[in-house]
């Protein structure tokens, strides 16, 4: 079907970085070749959570499970574009709930929810205000400025779109909103690709204010805010949100948007439509439908020219099947860029007479019209993304992580994918799904990135994500129970947060807390109170030195795992003595007085598979020898068990590859007690016998030619 041909001055777009989706002529386009999307709208993805001034950002207000999920279904489902809000006015959930005033937890959630489709090969389209009451709009924008309107039908609200104030309020929030730094990669908005385009508002009109026909007022709003908007923001797309109503198409009415007009704004990207075409006020039949589409198609690409985005539709269940398959067959037929039906909410969310949910039979239909847009894409995957890592992932010394790829028609069009850590190859893999696992990683800061190999000899690269391998991972909290210098109880009081993305083993963790012995030193330890079991808790006592003592807490394997993100509760302990004989508590080196709220202790010891991890040690009286006098030391060591015990064997592993000659044990006066001589090995992996050696603090001096690799141990 053709409706007509008209040729006009043609606009020129610079191309952005790659990545980015652009538009050339009548198309989007992506690193160079043709973007053809299947979409939806999930407009309110950032409602995700439970919301509230009071609720813990990351683990509360924001439900990042049900995002993930919700994305993934999405794109198991062809759905390669989402379009949602990114505005709220209303206190749950709400980005802006008085005028300037920007919700920093709720911003954090929208932080997520790009992370989340990047993750998922997915690319948002998002909407920055609302012409509707619905979260606020610019009702509420009106109202911040002293002015009482209806708003919804009344279109009484079209009075922002000359009111100098309202607009300055909404140009403060783009502002912010585009300029916004991702709290997960410290990436602005307006330079993530994930991103597809801005619309400045979802569905304006300036209707019923004597400028229905010629459009001039909103004409005015949208080149001035598109030069706003391109003058911040020079990467993406950006759209109008409009609807495309029109006497001329016989289709609603005429409402001071027209569909030409209002496109041919010179830093408007692309056109959009929202044709809800058997509402009782349009009833149109299959073919006034394809008629309609190809007008607008047509006055887009041959008038406008510029793509065009049907960016709302759909039709109620009973005739679904065969609206769809006309409509989608039909954006095929005449190379519409993009579509996005309305809309597909996932399983927690309440039905409505448009929503589609996962397993409706018509998203079969959907799958196919998905498939075609690729091949007209070019039938390549147009984009490799990274499920995992996440960006700001962090891990403990020795900590693995799985890169895991998330490629369109992966089976069909990638030969390889090729891992990269600090633009160093790392590893490739040739099979789908197309996976590698970084394992036994040292302390620092890694840039991740996978880059795709095209059977065609193309390829594109993922974003890159940052992680961080080191001892800011996890964090212990210490409380005092006992504040009194002279106290016959002490009660130190613990919680472990696992800061990191993954999860951690109690048995591996252990908590040294120390003190100065008394003359009774017959030691009890008592849990109080365990939110994890105190059966699970256990405690022992240390002499290092004099009266130098420390309590080891360790964690039996049943007290579990603390997964991510997850803190361990209190864990409320007790040391006195036998006849409970008073303590002086101001020599204890560990001992902060009257500490009444969890916080940082730096003289409690944190360890992970016996390597402190936060915290400091005291130095005996007697120590002349530590760590830090080695002229050349290289901390590559794994060593364990650690604490350990006499006469047992201590397993030594270096972390990097070295050419080792000998292993010593040096007790803290700088005597070798103990060596074990090694001819030029290479191996990763020794053992040493600690026969003979008694209770106390020593160095495991591993020697590598010129280099000293040295850890501290304790042997009880």
């Amino acid at each position: 079907m053709f409706c007509f041909v008209s040729t006009i001055f043609s606009q020129q777009s610079s191309i952005p970085p790659n990545g980015f989706v652009y538009a050339e002529g009548s198309k989007f386009m992506l690193n160079g070749a043709p973007f053809y999307f299947s979409g939806t709208n999930v407009y309110d993805f950032f409602t995700y959570g439970a919301g509230g001034s009071e609720s813990d950002t990351e683990n509360q207000f924001m439900d990042k499970a049900r995002i993930d999920k919700h994305m993934r279904k999405l794109y198991e489902n062809g759905i390669r574009v989402v379009r949602l809000w990114g505005f709220s006015h209303e206190e749950w959930h709400g980005f802006e709930i008085e005028k300037g005033i920007y919700d920093e937890k709720q911003f954090s959630l929208f932080d997520y929810i790009i992370k989340s489709a990047e993750s998922n090969g997915i690319k948002l389209i998002v909407a920055l205000e609302n012409y509707w009451n619905d979260y606020g709009g610019i009702k509420e924008r009106l109202k911040w400025e002293g002015i009482e309107v209806s708003g919804g039908g009344a279109h009484d609200q079209g009075q922002f779109f000359t009111n100098e104030a309202a607009i300055e309020g909404y140009k403060n929030y783009v502002n912010y909103f585009l300029t916004r730094v991702n709290h997960y990669d410290n990436v602005e908005y307006r330079n993530d690709p994930t991103i597809l385009a801005w619309e400045l508002m979802n569905e304006p009109r300036y209707q019923g204010f004597g400028d229905d026909l010629t459009s001039d007022v909103l004409r005015k709003w949208v080149d001035d805010m598109g030069e706003f908007v391109k003058s911040i923001d020079s990467n993406h797309l950006l759209g109008t949100g409009l609807e495309a109503h029109g006497i001329k198409y016989g289709f609603g009415g005429d409402e001071g948007n027209d569909f030409i007009k209002i496109h041919q704004s010179p830093n408007i990207d692309f056109t959009s439509a929202h044709p809800y075409i058997r509402e009782e006020w349009a009833n149109f039949t299959p073919e006034q439908t394809k008629q309609l589409i190809c007008t607008l198609a047509d006055e887009s690409h041959e008038i406008i020219k510029k793509p065009f985005f049907v960016g709302e539709f759909n039709v109620e269940r009973d005739e679904r099947t065969e609206w769809w398959e006309t409509i989608y067959d039909f954006i095929e037929e005449k190379k519409i860029g993009g579509s996005a039906f309305w809309w597909f909410p996932d399983e927690e969310t309440g039905e409505d007479k448009f929503a589609v949910f996962e397993g409706d039979p018509v998203l079969d239909i959907f799958i196919d019209h998905a498939n075609e847009m690729e091949k007209m894409s070019g039938g390549e995957g147009i984009y490799v993304s990274l499920v995992t890592p996440q960006s700001g992932a962090k891990l403990l010394e020795g900590g693995s992580i799985e890169i895991e790829t998330n490629l369109i028609n992966a089976n069909n069009t990638v030969a390889s994918v090729d891992f990269y850590s600090n633009n160093t190859l790392i590893g490739s893999d040739n099979t789908s799904p197309f996976n590698f696992k970084l394992e036994n990683l040292p302390n620092g800061d890694y840039e991740i990135k996978a880059v795709a190999n095209g059977i065609a000899g193309n390829s594109t690269t993922s974003q890159i994500r940052k992680i961080n391998v080191g001892t800011n991972a996890i964090k212990l909290e210490y409380k005092n129970g006992s504040p009194d210098i002279i106290a016959s109880e002490i009660k130190p009081q613990f919680q472990i947060v696992n800061l990191s993305s993954q999860s951690l083993a109690y048995k591996d963790l252990s908590i040294r807390y120390w003190f100065t012995a008394e003359d009774n030193k017959d030691f009890v330890f008592e849990r109080n109170y365990v939110v994890i079991g105190g059966n699970n808790v256990l405690g022992n006592f240390t002499n290092v030195d004099n009266d130098l003592y420390y309590l080891e807490v360790t964690f039996k394997e049943s007290a579990g795992i603390l997964e991510s993100n997850e803190n361990s509760k209190p864990m409320e302990l007790r040391i006195n003595t036998e006849g409970f004989t008073s303590q002086d508590q101001s020599n204890d080196y560990s001992f902060i007085g009257p500490q009444e709220v969890y916080d940082s202790n730096t003289k409690i010891g944190l360890y992970y598979k016996g390597k402190l991890i936060s915290g400091t040690e005291p130095e005996s009286e007697s120590t002349t020898l530590s760590v830090n006098e080695f002229e050349t030391t290289v901390s590559t060591l794994k060593v364990y068990p650690n604490p350990t015990l006499p006469n047992t064997t201590l397993t030594i592993q270096t972390l990097n590859s070295i050419t080792v000659n000998s292993i010593e044990i040096i007790d803290l006066m700088g005597k070798v007690v103990a060596k074990k001589s090694i001819s030029n090995s290479t191996e990763t992996t020794h053992t040493i016998n600690l026969e003979n050696i008694v209770k106390g603090m020593y160095l495991i001096n591993v020697k590598s030619n010129a280099s000293n690799h040295v850890e501290r141990i304790i042997v009880k």
